[in-house]
């Protein structure tokens, strides 16, 4: 496409992207005016003093959200099971199928393109954590030149010069680099929506609160105590500091931003890399999979619960009729995420339902129902239906916390509840990938609802003499532990130790498939000492060992045991103490 102005770029990308600016769009079209134009009445007012260029930032900047969920929808896929091909799998909403690979596309066409970054989202108390972190105390005697300059132009209050070239992201990696793009992407949001320092308060307005610092009020909230000028400070002392320095500072930022969600950033337009973005089918059904990527959310809200995803001969199926999309195993027994299951209701009080109900989502334990999560996609809030909505659910389901989630804001809906139900009903507005603490207060919700993950995230292997089989290189030089430990079965085990009549090593479970390659097995079964010593303070632990090891176990020790599985010879139990 050769565009000669904003408004004929914006005409292809509605034609090629299916976007309907009076219709399902009509949200999109106007956050896309507001980040053209605060004050323009509309998109073509917008366009009409917009560049290209800014069109192009503007609609990079939209995109951003659903590139994020297609990346949460793509680790639904890989969270499946292992052993079905994950790469013929594919996904259905109604009678819209999506391959893994449309979501492949997406997101390596996102990351791959030139002049992106993936940086994590943070909101402002993030930000000044991460100047803590990298201080001013360690100031240099004297800057480059060109941070020099730029301090100097910051302080005089007048236009944001460009990000000094001597502290480019080149020049750091790690959590260092995370730190210079943050602080290159703000610097980047407030050229565009401020013409100096001294403007930026104006940005703040009227505006609902920001949790993402590259928007227009989080750029403001964190630039009114001068976070630019901390950071170009922090980033340039790391920049001349020593080698250990620069290692320690990158791991405590990795320590802070670790857990962030990312997001792609474009520093520079590109009028192809949208083009066929949203020429993309994942791009075109975008209003669908947002139920999707509520699916994804609440498998990630239980990262230590042993799942499986359903499938039906392949297939993720996502349709208008009772589905159980995933079993999460926990402490007190099986979780059950369920689609659509249709319960009765007298006398519902919304006019649009008769005689039952069918939320969207609802998580069991057995017969009954813990949470109910509704998914809307609304342009703005209704506040009369999304209080039908909760009353309704609540009355339904007895006992359930019911969650409401809307793609735009979600205004007074709480009030607008029966307030008999009012105590077990929860909203979420605006609701995307960027909503850091909403997404982190949505987690604790579901967990709430599945109950506690198993206490089997320890895991002990048996390395006494006896178990020396299974730790004897075969075929391809791996052993039979080796593989195991690779499995899907152990992926959600965080930590692991290695015993025997002691504690032989303990460490992460990445660095035990590494340890496993060079461990001296041989030593006594009698596993006493070390279980009893680490059950100390832990519920319950999942042990690997053989026959011998079942054996001394349920002979020697008052605790309580039960065998999951055999593999290969390895009993895989669950050893906790008798109440």
């Amino acid at each position: 496409m050769i565009a000669r102005s904003a408004r004929d770029a914006w005409a292809e990308f509605v034609r090629i992207g299916g976007i309907e600016p009076e219709g399902r769009d009509k949200d999109f079209v106007f956050e896309l005016t507001r980040a053209i134009d605060r004050d323009a009445t509309g998109i073509d007012a917008a366009l009409a003093g917009a560049t290209t260029s800014e069109l192009l930032r503007a609609m990079f900047d939209a995109v951003a959200p659903f590139s994020a969920m297609f990346s949460d929808i793509l680790a639904l896929f890989r969270n499946s099971d292992a052993r079905r091909g994950k790469q013929n799998w594919t996904l259905a909403i109604a009678d819209i199928p999506f391959a893994l690979k449309d979501f492949v596309h997406f997101g390596e066409r996102m990351r791959s393109a030139p002049g992106v970054r993936e940086l994590p989202v943070i909101d402002v108390v993030d930000a000044w954590s991460l100047t803590h972190i990298l201080g001013e105390r360690d100031a240099p005697a004297a800057y480059e030149p060109d941070v020099a300059a730029w301090l100097d132009t910051y302080r005089s209050g007048g236009a944001y010069p460009a990000f000094p070239a001597s502290l480019g992201a080149a020049s750091f990696s790690g959590g260092l680099a995370d730190a210079c793009g943050l602080a290159e992407a703000l610097l980047d949001v407030v050229r565009r929506v401020a013409p100096d320092r001294l403007a930026m308060p104006t940005l703040l307005g009227a505006d609902e609160p920001s949790d993402d610092i590259l928007t227009p009020r989080g750029a403001a909230a964190a630039e009114m105590d001068h976070w630019l000028s901390k950071m170009i400070q922090g980033l340039a002392a790391a920049a001349v500091a020593d080698a250990p320095r620069r290692t320690a500072l990158s791991e405590e930022i990795d320590g802070l931003l670790g857990g962030r969600p990312r997001r792609p950033y474009l520093f520079d337009p590109d009028v192809l890399l949208l083009e066929q973005l949203l020429s993309l089918p994942a791009w075109k059904h975008r209003h669908e999979l947002y139920a999707v990527w509520i699916a994804a959310e609440i498998v990630q809200s239980l990262p230590d619960h042993k799942l499986t995803i359903h499938d039906e001969d392949g297939k993720l199926n996502f349709a208008f009729k009772e589905t159980h999309l995933a079993t999460f195993g926990g402490r007190h027994g099986e979780a059950w995420l369920l689609a659509e299951r249709k319960l009765p209701l007298e006398s519902p009080v919304s006019p649009d339902r008769a005689a039952h109900v069918q939320p969207d989502y609802g998580i069991w334990l057995g017969d009954r129902c813990t949470l109910v999560i509704e998914v809307k996609h609304y342009k703005k809030s209704a506040r009369r239906k999304f209080g039908d909505v909760l009353t309704d659910y609540a009355a339904a389901h007895k006992e359930a916390e019911v969650l409401l989630v809307n793609h735009g804001p979600i205004g007074t809906a709480l009030d607008a509840a029966d307030t008999a139900y009012r105590s077990r009903c929860k909203v979420l507005g605006k609701y995307t990938p960027f909503a850091v603490a909403d997404r982190a207060r949505f987690a604790e919700i579901v967990l709430a609802a599945a109950g506690p993950p198993p206490a089997s995230a320890f895991l002990l292997i048996d390395t006494s003499g006896s178990m020396e089989p299974v730790f004897v290189p075969i075929a391809g030089g791996r052993s039979i532990m080796s593989c195991w430990l690779e499995s899907d079965e152990v992926a959600h085990i965080r930590d692991v130790a290695f015993i025997d009549t002691q504690v032989r090593w303990h460490g992460s479970l990445v660095d035990a498939r590494a340890a496993v390659r060079t461990l001296k097995v041989g030593g006594g079964t009698s596993l006493e000492a070390p279980l009893l010593r680490l059950l100390a303070d832990r519920d319950e632990i999942m042990i690997a060992t053989d026959q011998d090891g079942r054996d001394d176990i349920e002979r020697t020790m008052s605790l309580s045991w039960r065998c999951e599985a055999v593999r290969s010879g390895i009993y895989i139990l669950y050893v906790w103490r008798c109440p």
